[in-house]
């Protein structure tokens, strides 16, 4: 069974006044840390979904295919369509979407993601950190067509909604993981854990 990753990096950073992608933590883009993260990981391949040059740029510097969305002002679901149709020819057994503000993901976590979709490969399977439902998301393959036909400012919590009976979540265990950074308040604070970590 393969599962395909798509970053969701075509945000506007409305929260933050500068894209916040492209912010460093330890010394690294949190968007680059993410796709580390991705490309550490059993997914079968990643892709990540930009509006930014700066963004595919990085992406392609190690290897993962950028897919640019010039349509990102109509909302979350033209980076959920641009992503599905950038995979379409693998045929992938499943998808998953990977928040691209969430510095502290682990390549172990998608990991864990994986092992449970393949264990349960019709279910929804949905992360907790210390019991909140965060990202990544795996969705199976017959959910794709819903996926697709999303509107405008409508992610994936539509389709979970909607088939919530199919739902499996996953703790984790890692609430620092789970977290992401919307504010300039988060940022300080999850730079300042970083520097706690390294010290």
């Amino acid at each position: 069974m393969e599962i395909a990753g798509i970053i969701m990096a075509s945000g506007f950073s409305s929260r933050m006044g500068e894209d916040k992608l492209l912010m460093e933590i330890g010394g690294v883009p949190i968007v680059q840390r993410v796709m580390f993260a991705a490309l550490q990981s059993k997914l079968s391949k990643t892709v990540i979904v930009c509006r930014r040059h700066e963004v595919s740029k990085l992406a392609e510097s190690i290897g993962i295919e950028a897919v640019r969305n010039e349509s990102a002002h109509k909302g979350q679901s033209e980076s959920i369509r641009a992503g599905i149709r950038a995979l379409e020819e693998y045929k992938f057994d499943g998808h998953m979407f990977i928040q691209a503000d969430m510095p502290f993901l682990k390549s172990g976590i998608i990991d864990m993601l994986v092992q449970k979709s393949i264990e349960n490969p019709t279910s929804i399977i949905v992360p907790t950190y210390g019991g909140r439902r965060k990202s990544p998301v795996v969705f199976p393959k017959d959910l794709k067509e819903e996926l697709l036909n999303l509107q405008g400012d409508s992610g994936g919590r539509v389709v979970i909604k909607r088939h919530s009976e199919r739902v499996v979540l996953l703790e984790v265990g890692c609430s620092l993981c789970g977290r992401d950074v919307d504010t300039m308040n988060d940022y300080i604070e999850l730079q300042r854990m970083e520097n706690d970590i390294n010290v």
